[in-house]
């Protein structure tokens, strides 16, 4: 006997957190983003592990420690667009050239 299946949108966050713990004003805006995707996607994953990011911008080697943030959508496009908007804030927010923002399809186990 099979079951239907069922699909949500996986989002995956990668927000910069070593350039931000200095500046408060920074800290509580990154707070009111997050809370944002909590109150539409209903809820979200902070991952606090200890990540390191390194990206060669020219000859330098610049290093980042990354929390990732997981949320999970039924919403289809509207979704996609959130998290559009959600990066280009987090780019200037964070005078980030590149937020990535990872998008999969994942299936729900019943």
């Amino acid at each position: 006997m099979s079951k239907s299946r069922r699909f949500l949108i996986e989002y995956d966050i990668y927000v910069p957190s070593a350039s931000q713990t200095a500046d408060v004003k920074i800290a509580e805006k990154l707070l009111a983003v997050r809370q944002r995707l909590v109150d539409y996607f209903g809820g979200l994953t902070d991952t606090r592990l200890r990540n390191e990011g390194l990206w060669k911008v020219g000859a330098v080697t610049v290093r980042d420690e990354v929390v990732v943030w997981r949320a999970l959508s039924d919403k289809g496009e509207a979704g996609d667009e959130l998290m559009r908007e959600v990066k280009q804030v987090l780019e200037r927010l964070l005078a980030q050239d590149v937020i990535l923002i990872v998008r999969r399809e994942v299936e729900v186990l019943e």
